[in-house]
């Protein structure tokens, strides 16, 4: 979003992570964190909005498909980790998969503040700051600090070479390494 008078914000959801962030004046202190807990606390859980992102998703695999850089990239993390954690990649199917409830759900289980890390920087007083957090979120409960992603990398004993075909058809990518 952004806002008016020198402020704005967004979020971002990733494999392993999401975020909010915003900025504003100090002066717009308040109208900032409040937005900020709006929609951190009560996330609206739009169906269009789940639309819009699923396509913008599917969008960038299907860009993906051609692009030397993204395809070599994806080969050496299936290569190297296999199927596990960082050798998982969105699909169609995946995505497509997806529904409003699993959002809400993840979002329960992992929007908490056991899980959240605030940063702040700012032209204003960490006595002002905490102040105007706690008003907000001082009512924000709950959670479990989920475990961090466990990485198993292949371990090569010796000096091996990957030969790395990338094949793809219109209807779905494939990468094979052998």
């Amino acid at each position: 979003y952004r806002g008016g008078e020198g402020g704005g914000g967004g979020g971002y959801s990733g494999g392993d992570s999401a975020g909010l962030s915003v900025s504003g004046l100090s002066k717009n202190l308040d109208a900032t964190l409040d937005l900020m807990a709006e929609v951190l606390l009560t996330p609206r859980n739009d169906k269009n909005d789940l639309e819009r992102l699923r396509k913008d998703s599917l969008q960038s695999i299907l860009a993906q498909r051609t692009d030397p850089n993204a395809m070599a990239g994806r080969a050496l993390a299936r290569t190297m980790y296999g199927e596990a954690y960082s050798g998982r990649f969105e699909t169609e199917a995946s995505l497509k998969a997806v529904t409003l409830k699993e959002v809400a759900a993840w979002q329960k289980a992992n929007l908490t503040p056991a899980n959240g890390v605030i940063f702040a920087s700012g032209d204003l007083s960490l006595d002002v700051l905490v102040a105007s957090l706690e008003a907000r979120l001082g009512k924000w409960k709950g959670g479990t600090k989920q475990a961090d992603p466990s990485v198993t990398v292949n371990a090569l004993t010796e000096t091996t070479l990957f030969l790395v075909c990338l094949l793809y058809t219109s209807d779905a990518a494939d990468e094979r390494s052998s």
